[in-house]
């Protein structure tokens, strides 16, 4: 760095040169300390500083942590309320919330001090390593990439001539070697079929709606009726994972549980009241029941944080010891979508993918279906 020069001979020991311009004479008027430093980035911090106290503009002397200041605004986590048109934001909300958390459990505590022109490969690998330690399970390689990823993408943000922060784009390395995502496990239609008779009502027309309809736990628990349209036959998603909204068909079988379901939470019994229901009517004379949700909590009348529970009891009356979760019940709709033939970009449009590579995950087990399928066929035939 332009200012900072070594000692021949004196390993540490730097002169620390800072130019104040010119006199009246042409004469340039220069500040020179001599330090002695534990390494070259603490050299460069102390320039930093001697300039800074000096009055001196600094170009690129902005540490990670400055620069994470300013790009936090930039992709959009700092908005202030204005009447003035919104500015763009560069990041979904899913996005900005998971590099906060990122920045400010892993990379900052790391990074923060550092100057971005300065981060060697030698660096993200010592880094790569203490992450890779903090962890018994060892199964961590793609999420350190993804905090490196996020780092690099901030830093090369920083470098562009018009943000001035620092001077180079993010150094080289070498990314972690990990195993592809696998394919996700769904349960058969049988399996879903056997679960959901074991359910009340209430519970049975919730996980039909994951089923039928492809969603995400958070997205059926925070479903409003509003959302339902059951003159079209279906359901308009706003509160997804990508800020997306999403239209979802309602089969004749979902469309039947959610006009009995809506019509008996409206007290139109079309069956008798099961317990469920009887709690949501005792939550509404308490006024403590939100309206507005298609599926609330029989506890508390708001949002439901508990949905397990209704497979828990369904499991225990199967006996059967299968590891069963709600986000299951998703990716069985997409595998017997693809095995039914859809085609991939429908199947990626129900389910929300703003990639199409993490919707052709689910070709995997169509593709064993079609395997078993030929071999039915003709493993008896013998090539004749």
């Amino acid at each position: 760095m332009n200012g900072i020069t070594e000692l021949k001979g004196r390993p540490g020991v730097y002169d620390i040169v800072v130019s104040l311009g010119y006199d009246e004479n042409g004469k340039q008027i220069r500040i020179t300390k001599r330090r002695s430093f534990d390494s070259f980035l603490s050299a460069v911090q102390f320039k930093i500083d001697l300039e800074k106290s000096l009055g001196k503009a600094v170009k690129g002397a902005a540490t990670v942590a400055d620069i994470w200041i300013k790009y936090h605004q930039h992709i959009g986590g700092d908005e202030e309320a204005t009447e003035r048109k919104k500015k763009r934001v560069h990041n979904s909300p899913t996005t900005i919330k998971d590099k906060e958390r990122v920045f400010n459990k892993h990379i900052l505590p790391y990074f923060g001090s550092m100057l971005p022109d300065l981060i060697t490969d030698d660096i993200i690998d010592a880094y790569q390593k203490k992450r890779l330690a903090e962890t018994e399970r060892g199964r961590i390689h793609r999420e350190i990439n993804l905090e490196i990823t996020y780092l690099s993408a901030m830093i090369n943000w920083a470098a562009r001539p018009k943000n001035g922060l620092c001077n180079n784009r993010f150094v080289a390395y070498e990314p972690l070697d990990y195993e592809t995502k696998k394919v996700p496990k769904t349960l058969t239609i049988n399996e879903i079929e056997s679960i959901l008779a074991e359910m009340s009502f209430f519970h049975r027309t919730m996980y039909y709606t994951l089923y039928h309809g492809g969603l995400r736990k958070k997205e059926v628990t925070c479903l409003r009726k509003g959302d339902i349209n059951l003159d079209g036959k279906f359901i308009r998603l706003e509160r997804t994972k990508g800020e997306h909204v999403r239209i979802i068909p309602l089969s004749d079988t979902l469309y039947a549980y959610l006009f009995t379901h809506l019509n008996m939470l409206a007290g139109r019994f079309l069956i008798r009241p099961d317990y469920y229901y009887n709690r949501l009517f005792s939550l509404r004379e308490k006024n403590n029941l939100d309206e507005s949700l298609v599926f609330p909590s029989c506890k508390t009348g708001d949002v439901n944080k508990d949905i397990r529970f209704a497979i828990r009891k369904a499991k225990a009356a199967l006996q059967t010891d299968k590891r069963v979760h709600p986000h299951m019940f998703r990716h069985s709709f997409a595998s017997h979508l693809i095995d039914a033939g859809q085609d991939l970009k429908t199947v990626q449009e129900l389910l929300g993918h703003a990639d199409i590579k993490t919707t052709q995950i689910y070709t995997h087990p169509a593709l064993r279906t079609k395997q078993n399928a030929i071999k039915a066929a003709f493993s008896s035939g013998g090539g004749k």
